[in-house]
């Protein structure tokens, strides 16, 4: 039997990007696919073909508009894809084939993206002792993976509801929540796969979306969620080398050039980043009654066990 798979999008202030992009996803939607797209705080401009189903968020949060998809899907499969990519052909149907292997629950798609160095061949891993993350999904070969990028990434449904969905103390860019959800799935037991034939093409539009925020209003956010997320994830004997990490990506995020040509650091963007990183750990402490229930609670030993079975550790 077919697998059921609904495309969710999440989009937010690029109301022009989604007639177009649904469009282009129309000829791979033979059922049982559907279209589900989900607007954040403006409604969408135009009116979108019939059986498309549109869900708005009166604020934006990518995590809650995923999990407002989620909601409402009743399909087998949840192909979340950005509004600013480019579907290539047969997208959908490399997703939806993956899933023919029990073992798999999520599956991370080939992205075609700028900020990838194609000379890299070293797959998107994340060093858990010190909290750096690279990602590249622009591989020719398929394989296990440990986490996947937002643009072009499907689970089972029943596994993202099994671990309560999306985390929705994720705010503003919300970096971190795709791979927070990967390393939840991972403690679950469950295995990744990254499938180089499922392809996008993303565009990076700096229109919309968060990559529209001020500089530091992003760093601001950037801190918050990744120490958020290293409360989370990080054992307590590598928070040091955390901070220690996190330290030195400040450092090299506030660098400016001065009018001699020198170098400083930007003390607006360096207390971006420090009152963003106290933000989010603030965040954890008063929500984590919330994180250690049953449905929440990190298993880390098991996430390094999956690392070592998917080759990463």
């Amino acid at each position: 039997m077919t697998l059921s798979l609904d495309i969710i999008i999440p989009t937010s202030n690029r109301p022009d990007a989604i007639p177009g992009l649904v469009a282009a996803l129309q000829p791979q939607c033979d059922p049982p696919t559907g279209i589900i797209v989900v607007s954040q705080g403006t409604a969408l401009a135009s009116v979108l073909p019939s059986g498309i189903t549109t869900v708005r968020l009166t604020r934006p949060s990518l995590p809650a508009a995923r999990n407002a998809g989620l909601a409402a899907s009743a399909a087998d499969i949840a192909l979340f894809l950005d509004d600013d990519i480019e579907p290539l052909p047969g997208l959908v149907e490399a997703h939806r084939s993956c899933y023919a292997d029990p073992s798999i629950a999520g599956v991370a798609g080939f992205v075609d993206d700028p900020l990838f160095d194609p000379k890299q061949q070293r797959p998107s891993w994340i060093d858990l002792s010190t909290g750096n993350c690279v990602q590249n999904f622009s591989l020719p070969s398929s394989g296990r993976t440990i986490s996947a990028m937002g643009a072009n990434m499907s689970f089972r449904r029943s596994v993202l509801l099994s671990i309560g969905g999306f985390d929705g103390h994720y705010r503003s860019n919300a970096l971190w929540e795709d791979i927070d959800c990967c390393l939840r799935i991972l403690a679950g037991g469950h295995a990744l796969h990254y499938c180089a034939e499922a392809k996008v093409r993303h565009l990076r539009r700096q229109d919309g979306g968060c990559r529209a925020e001020k500089k530091y209003r992003y760093l601001y956010h950037q801190f918050a969620n990744t120490a958020y997320f290293g409360c989370r994830f990080a054992e307590p004997r590598h928070r040091g080398s955390w901070l220690r990490f996190w330290k030195y990506r400040l450092e090299y995020l506030s660098r400016v050039s001065d009018k001699h040509g020198g170098i400083r650091h930007d003390p607006v963007a360096v207390l971006a980043g420090v009152t963003g990183a106290t933000a989010g750990i603030f965040r954890w402490i008063v929500h984590r009654p919330f994180l250690v229930s049953e449905q929440s609670r990190i298993d880390r030993q098991a996430i390094r066990r999956a690392f070592t079975q998917a080759g990463f550790l």
